[in-house]
């Protein structure tokens, strides 16, 4: 009797301590989470945080350039993967090239003060017109601060934006948030003003016509910044209005300060944007192989096609190429 009972005694000993180890090994997110972390600026226009130190891995985050990653020190056996630490404590891993920033000192943040707009879109390609056919210049990213520039199209849906670096582009209107209103911008391209001088007053229609709604009217010698187009007959041209709305005025209550046959014709034949390469998805292909076939980054193809995480594309997708 006492050999048996202390048999079953060890045998419940040794039964405890492997319901205890196993609990322990089954206990979820402890072999991946981790706090803490040296600060790092991300370099690159975009990076994946992968689950493994492979490009064709999970894809767990995405951090996009000046964005602030956390490192761990670690880096994969090839030196091409440095692991990182994100907000929620999961590691994952990114390129070594793209979190090669400096350290991130705390600093307080200000606020933009002058003429400039923040970017309101996860990213957005400033152009070298104000066009969506014309070259893509650059690309940033949602919350990017730029400061506006001097000149907007007639309609106000493209605005001239100074980049980082100091060249000038254009961004569509509808993707930035302003810190003074467009209407108030020049009209790019449009001489200075034109005199409205025909008493006792000058109207400004909606239209290129005495038929049309009538807009406002203003006493002689008001000056207006003279707009993009004319009638082909030459008898109404285009002007701006202070608050920013485009209508028509009769040429003959008008001295403008270039000729009006210089001006392009309202409604005639519009220029045609040049020829984009285009590429359909084929089965099995994704967005960095498709890059690497016309040397183009998969960041900026995606940016282009207006393609966001998870950067999923399907065969037959046609594509632009920027």
């Amino acid at each position: 009797m006492y050999r048996r009972f202390g048999t079953n005694a060890a045998y419940r000993v040794i039964l405890a301590a492997l319901v205890i180890a196993l609990g322990i090994s089954l206990v979820p997110g402890r072999a991946v989470l981790a706090t803490g972390g040296t600060p790092v600026l991300v370099t690159c226009s975009s990076d994946d945080v992968k689950i493994a130190p492979d490009i064709y891995a999970q894809t767990i985050a995405t951090y996009y350039q000046n964005q602030t990653v956390n490192i761990t020190g670690e880096r994969s056996a090839d030196g091409i993967w440095a692991r990182v630490s994100l907000p929620d404590g999961r590691l994952g891993w990114m390129k070594v090239v793209c979190v090669g920033g400096a350290v991130q000192q705390p600093q307080v943040p200000t606020a933009p003060t002058g003429r400039f707009v923040t970017i309101n879109t996860g990213a957005l390609n400033i152009r070298s017109g104000p066009g969506w056919w014309y070259t893509v210049l650059g690309t940033f990213y949602r919350g990017t601060v730029l400061t506006l520039g001097t000149y907007r199209n007639a309609d106000a849906s493209w605005v001239q934006v100074v980049m980082p670096d100091g060249r000038t582009g254009w961004v569509n209107a509808n993707y930035v948030l302003p810190s003074i209103p467009f209407g108030s911008l020049p009209v790019y391209g449009a001489p200075t003003a034109v005199t409205v001088y025909v008493g006792p007053g000058a109207t400004i229609f909606n239209g290129p016509g005495w038929t049309y709604a009538v807009l406002t009217t203003y006493p002689q010698g008001t000056a207006l910044t003279l707009g993009t187009y004319r009638t082909a007959d030459s008898q109404w041209i285009q002007v701006v209005l202070p608050d920013g709305r485009t209508g028509w005025l009769a040429a003959s209550y008008a001295l403008p300060s270039t000729p009006i046959s210089s001006m392009p014709i309202y409604g005639g034949t519009p220029t045609q944007p040049p020829i984009q390469r285009t590429h359909v998805v084929q089965p099995g292909e994704n967005l960095f192989r498709i890059g690497l076939r016309y040397g183009v980054s998969w960041p900026t193809l995606a940016a282009a096609n207006g393609i966001g995480y998870p950067y999923r594309i399907y065969a037959g997708q046609v594509l632009i190429i920027p």
